[in-house]
């Protein structure tokens, strides 16, 4: 093959090659490989054009009720009904309208009722411990203490407790510091498991920053009266009866949650309660009953699942009350006992008596 003829096939190939490089750039051509003029590759590079650039794609919200149209227009075929705050994806505009995403439909909407996503806030709450002592009680205070978002500093915050399925709205107002810290008191509520939460509510107007809220739980330990606790079992001696509920006075001081049981003869006379493992501590003022005979001698003790307290033994004597306190850790009944060692019957008493637990162990009906 001559040099003449090598030349033509050489721009030929090169012709061809240009063709497709403008086709596939979206542009056009026709060449005519009979009068085509010898091609470089520079030239052909220099005639490959770039597809025109796509917008950038935006996250956006809804800030009202929204028709998702066919077309840019309010004559268009509406696709659905965007909910305020629904989340779209700008991925394209015409005038005051923007295509947007939403889910799996593309459409046309408004682009007055869009708006920035409101800036992402978080709170969390560190820790909640008793004021005073190491036990959470019910109606004493309580301290909480966490974090928040720097972008939440001088915000205040809501404080929740949950009250059986439902939510109550504390009194509690603390602001987030600088440092992105808050701290407040609040006074322990119910009994049991119980969750309190922080809300930072989202901000409408200025500074559009985003709702968050933080929950967190503490077992809550309250006193309850042991008079309102079924008593489920008991024994009387010689037609004196157990300890019961009942109205007491010792030293002239009257305690209406208390409890009173009579013996004589050296016989005892006891009632039995279920803490069934919830509870940790019983307390009373224990003492004879102002209504007890002078001449009448006895003691009233505690026992936890059999085992007499040593320290909750007391002579029952007219005059001022002892206190006692009992252990009730890991404990399944308490017994409460009075024996009269004389013939006169001796009247025991057992005033503000009450026991710590995180359950309603055996209320009476």
């Amino acid at each position: 093959m001559n040099k003449r003829a090598v030349g033509r096939v050489r721009n030929k190939w090169a012709a061809a090659a240009l063709a497709a490089a403008l086709t596939v750039s979206g542009v056009a051509v026709g060449v005519s490989s009979a009068s085509a003029a010898p091609v470089g590759a520079s030239a052909i590079a220099g005639a490959i054009v770039a597809p025109p650039a796509q917008a950038a794609k935006k996250v956006m919200v809804t800030t009202a009720d929204l028709n998702l149209r066919k077309s840019p227009s309010t004559k268009a075929k509406i696709l659905t009904t965007l909910k305020k705050g629904t989340k779209v994806t700008v991925i394209g505009s015409k005038s005051s309208w923007r295509k947007v995403t939403a889910g799996k439909r593309t459409g046309w909407v408004s682009g007055k009722f869009l708006a920035a996503p409101p800036a992402k806030t978080s709170v969390k709450i560190a820790s909640i411990v008793p004021v005073e002592g190491s036990t959470v009680i019910s109606g004493k205070q309580v301290r909480v203490s966490g974090s928040a978002s720097k972008n939440l500093a001088g915000k205040k915050l809501t404080v929740k407790v949950k009250v059986g399925s439902g939510w109550q709205t504390l009194s509690a107002k603390p602001k987030v510091t600088s440092a992105g810290k808050f701290t407040f008191t609040v006074k322990a509520i119910g009994i049991g498991k119980t969750t309190y939460r922080v809300v930072f509510a989202a901000t409408k107007t200025g500074k559009r920053l985003a709702a968050s809220s933080a929950s967190r739980a503490v077992t809550v330990w309250k006193w309850l009266p042991l008079a309102g606790q079924r008593i489920v079992d008991s024994e009387a001696a010689w037609g004196w009866w157990e300890p019961n509920p009942s109205v007491v006075t010792m030293a002239g001081t009257t305690y209406r949650d208390g409890l009173l049981g009579r013996s004589r003869g050296g016989r005892v006379t006891w009632s039995e309660f279920n803490t069934s493992f919830q509870c940790r501590t019983f307390t009373a003022l224990a003492g004879a009953d102002d209504s007890s005979s002078g001449a009448a001698v006895g003691t009233s003790f505690a026992s936890v699942d059999g085992s007499d307290v040593a320290s909750s033994l007391v002579d029952l004597k007219l005059g001022k009350p002892t206190r006692i306190t009992v252990d009730l850790t890991d404990v399944m009944r308490l017994r409460l006992s009075v024996f009269g060692s004389s013939s006169t019957a001796v009247a025991a008493a057992w005033g503000d008596a009450r026991i710590l637990c995180k359950q309603d162990v055996n209320p009476r009906d």
